[in-house]
């Protein structure tokens, strides 16, 4: 079973018992999953990388320089989590479950 969180503009698939690692703003409780950081983080700084190496390919410089951004952005107010999926229950088992609360 696939599972799908939605946090801001993002969906993440994620399966069920798979760990994702994400980013969590500790003031805000954004979350950034680190597959999205470093577009996340770009766009937020407002840059825009032109690959300068052969084939259009990115140098070995913009890439440690892409990875040392993205790990200063989120030294901040930022903490590294992991989610965990979990299987969603079944619509047998959200009307059962709301049946035995209107029985008490």
């Amino acid at each position: 079973m696939n599972i799908y969180c939605y946090f801001n503009i993002y969906a993440v698939e994620i399966q069920e018992g798979e760990k994702m690692k994400c980013y969590r703003n500790i003031t805000t409780d954004e979350v950034v999953y680190k597959e999205e950081a470093e577009e996340y983080v770009l766009n937020r700084l407002g840059i825009t990388v032109i690959p300068k190496g052969q084939n259009g390919e990115m140098t070995v410089e913009q890439i440690e320089n892409i990875e040392s951004t993205i790990e200063w952005f989120f030294s901040g107010n930022w903490i590294e989590e992991e989610i965990k999926g979990v299987e969603e229950p079944s619509v047998f088992e959200l009307i059962n479950e709301e049946c035995e609360l209107e029985d008490v």
